[in-house]
C-alpha cells in the first residue's frame, strides 16, 4: 500500500497540474480580450448626430423660430398686400353688382319719376331737399368692406374702403347697416354699423 506521504505528493503534482491548467486558460482568455480591444482599432463609438444635445437644441430653437415667422406672417399679410387685394379682389364681382344697382338705380328712378308725375299733375310742389348726411370709417384693419346686401353671408364684397374716408350714407337698416354711396356715379353698397362713426 502506498503511503501517506506518497498520497500527499501524487496529489499535490495533480494540483500543479490543475494550476498549470487554469493559468495557460487564463492567458489564453487575456490574448482574445487584447485581440479584441486591438481589432480595427476599437474605439468607443462616437455620440450619433441624433443624439447630440447641442444639435437637438439647435432644431428646436430653429422649428421655434420658423413657427414664429409664418404666424407673424400670416399676421401682416393682409396689411402688407391690401392694395392688390382692393385692387384685384373683387373686381369681377363689381361690375355684376354694379349691373344690378344700375338695375335697382333705375328702377328707383322710374318709381320717383312716376311719383313725382302723379303728384304734380295740376300742381307744383317743392321737393323736400335732405341734409346730406355723412359717415366715417373706423375700422381698426384699416378698411371696410362694402357688400349687396346688409349681411355678411349672403352680400357680396362689391368693394374695399379705407378708414377715416367719409362717405354719404342714404338709409339704416335694422340690423345696424348703412347704405352708402360708394362713388360718384351714384353706386350704393351696405356696410356694417359696428366699423363707422356718424359725423
Amino acid at each position: 500500500m502506498p503511503s501517506d506521504t506518497q498520497k500527499l505528493h501524487d496529489s499535490l503534482k495533480k494540483k500543479d497540474k490543475e494550476i498549470v491548467e487554469l493559468k495557460e486558460l487564463l492567458a489564453e482568455a487575456e490574448a482574445e480580450i487584447k485581440e479584441l480591444n486591438d481589432f480595427h482599432g476599437f474605439q468607443k463609438p462616437k455620440v450619433s448626430i441624433l443624439e447630440s444635445r447641442f444639435l437637438n437644441k439647435m432644431i428646436k430653437t430653429s422649428a421655434f423660430l420658423l413657427v414664429c415667422a409664418l404666424v407673424v406672417m400670416i399676421g401682416i399679410y393682409p396689411w402688407v398686400f391690401k392694395d392688390e387685394a382692393i385692387s384685384d379682389g373683387g373686381k369681377d364681382n363689381t361690375v355684376e353688382v354694379v349691373e344690378n344697382t344700375d338695375n335697382i338705380d333705375n328702377n328707383d328712378n322710374n318709381l320717383q319719376n312716376n311719383n313725382a308725375d302723379t303728384n304734380s299733375i295740376g300742381t307744383e310742389e317743392k321737393k323736400d331737399v335732405k341734409p346730406v348726411q355723412m359717415l366715417i370709417v373706423k375700422s381698426d384693419l384699416g378698411w371696410l368692406n362694402v357688400r349687396t346686401e346688409p349681411n355678411i353671408e349672403t352680400g357680396a364684397i362689391i368693394k374695399k374702403i379705407n378708414s377715416e374716408e367719409e362717405y354719404e350714407w342714404l338709409e339704416k337698416t335694422d340690423d345696424n347697416w348703412y347704405k352708402v354711396k360708394i362713388d360718384s356715379e351714384g353706386h350704393t353698397g351696405f356696410v356694417s354699423g359696428e366699423y363707422v362713426e356718424l359725423k
